[in-house]
């Protein structure tokens, strides 16, 4: 009976990784419908490189993990036209399909019923699968975090303390997770100092490099937060977190607001009601501090919440009258299926995609003058892709030395640099440069920074003007186009 027993007892658990098996590879075959990946991966790639080379950027922006992880795992994928991209695409699937397996043991041991359940919603969320088909960190962080959580669970304290401090070189927000672990430390008295030095250590070891070996002035996070001061507390995050189950299709903020408040009320309930084990607790309380965390944070964009996608799913199924639970199981489920079937899925992964197509037909053209240059907003997107040697794309530091003599005048930008190289000059206005960026859904500091305004100047209609010369217009079907145009004196 023994060995019935064993089987038993394994083969859920070999269900479960062929079915992460299976997700994996699902990921893997529609990697491509992602043109180009999120504007942070370029910032990845610089940043690691510099690492490699034992070097700290001179702009530090992102903790330190996954640009170099990123830059170490694309010599795996050399034989590919863009080996980062491949390994960005490697490494955000593995960690996705990881995630399915560890969120399925670490919530097994409460109820398997609500594992498998949580697992298929987690499974079919159109934001889940959309997001781990793009290159961001948010992936890296969410696979570390419900290791944490898992590790927690299995009574592994010290480990689990340590990666929770060592999160902090993979985003900021995992002071989070740190915190929670701390605060029920304090709850439960039964943790040893040990682990709060174990902890912390990681912490202060990080921000002593920061202070003493980064530029703080040039720190663009630091910059967004004090020019957002304003924002704060910013309550963008109850605004979106209903989307994060609905995949972006609601956008009534009171809805959503309702929501947050009724979903992180029954976290804090679950964490003071004495009955649940202390791992739930600390799922739900960092679920909590997450939450209070983006407040303080301007410029909220909903991916910073992928790693508690799975717990929204299970504080909303986890629930004691059996018929409520199944109704609720249905209408989720099917509000999946039904977003499964929008093609908008790839919508936020298709943005900026006009710059490779800029890109493309450059490598594609004989330029005749040796380092012509060319202007383009989010010009890092556009020097990834672009292999023609007599292009050079001017950075945003040279525009920006222009723009005060100019008094924000494109045109008189442009003549500045001709006058200065004596060159072709090159211009692209792109859909991404003229999208309408407001203060509460979109990024404007951001954008701000990278000259939208400058590009915004350019003909929507794509037409010569006085010394602008149309080259060629790029478009596809989904709304992505760029104009090309050459500086005429």
């Amino acid at each position: 009976m023994s060995w019935k027993i064993k089987i038993n007892k394994t083969f859920p658990d070999l269900l479960i990784i062929g079915f992460a098996a299976m997700f994996w590879m699902l990921l893997w075959s529609q990697k491509d419908k992602v043109i180009v990946p999120n504007s942070d991966f370029f910032k990845y790639i610089y940043d690691g490189q510099n690492y490699l080379h034992f070097k700290i950027p001179p702009d530090y922006q992102i903790p330190p993990f996954f640009p170099i992880a990123i830059v170490v795992t694309a010599k795996l994928f050399t034989n590919y036209p863009y080996p980062e991209v491949m390994a960005g695409h490697f490494l955000n699937i593995t960690f996705s399909s990881i995630i399915i397996i560890f969120v399925y043991k670490l919530l097994s041991h409460y109820s398997k019923t609500l594992s498998f359940i949580t697992i298929l919603l987690l499974t079919t969320n159109l934001y889940f699968i959309g997001t781990s088909l793009n290159i961001t960190n948010d992936v890296c962080y969410a696979f570390f975090v419900t290791l944490v959580l898992l590790l927690y669970q299995k009574k592994h304290y010290k480990f689990s303390y340590l990666i929770a401090g060592f999160t902090i070189f993979i985003r900021y927000d995992s002071l989070a997770i740190c915190s929670s672990l701390l605060l029920l430390n304090n709850i439960s008295k039964n943790e040893k100092k040990r682990n709060f030095l174990i902890l912390i250590f990681p912490i202060i070891l990080y921000f002593l490099f920061v202070i003493f070996k980064t530029n703080p002035a040039a720190n663009y996070y630091l910059i967004e937060i004090k020019n957002g001061l304003n924002k704060i507390p910013d309550l963008k995050v109850l605004d979106h977190l209903l989307n994060l189950i609905t995949s972006n299709s609601i956008y009534d903020k009171n809805l959503n607001k309702i929501f947050s408040i009724i979903i992180t009320f029954y976290s804090l309930f679950i964490i003071l009601k004495s009955t649940f084990p202390k791992y739930i607790k600390l799922i739900c309380l960092n679920f909590v501090l997450n939450i209070f965390l983006f407040l303080f944070i301007p410029n909220f964009c909903l991916r910073y919440l992928f790693s508690t996608i799975w717990v929204v799913y299970f504080i909303i199924i986890n629930q004691s009258h059996k018929y409520l639970k199944k109704i609720l199981v249905l209408i989720l489920l099917a509000i999946n299926i039904l977003q499964l079937k929008d093609p908008k899925i790839y919508n936020e992964n298709i943005k900026k995609s006009e710059c490779k197509y800029v890109a493309d037909w450059f490598n594609s053209q004989q330029i005749d003058n040796n380092n012509a240059k060319i202007l383009i907003y989010e010009p890092f997107i556009l020097e990834y892709y672009l292999h023609n040697k007599n292009i050079i794309i001017d950075s945003l530091k040279e525009i920006e030395n222009k723009t005060i003599d100019c008094n924000n005048q494109l045109l008189c930008i442009i003549k500045k640099f001709h006058h200065e190289y004596k060159t072709d000059i090159f211009i692209v206005s792109t859909s991404g440069s003229q999208e309408i960026i407001d203060d509460y859904y979109g990024d404007k500091f951001s954008a701000d920074q990278h000259f939208i305004y400058l590009f915004k100047q350019l003909p929507l209609i794509p037409s010569n003007t006085d010394h602008l010369k149309l080259i060629i217009s790029l478009n596809n079907n989904q709304g992505n186009w760029a104009n090309i145009f050459q500086y005429i004196p």
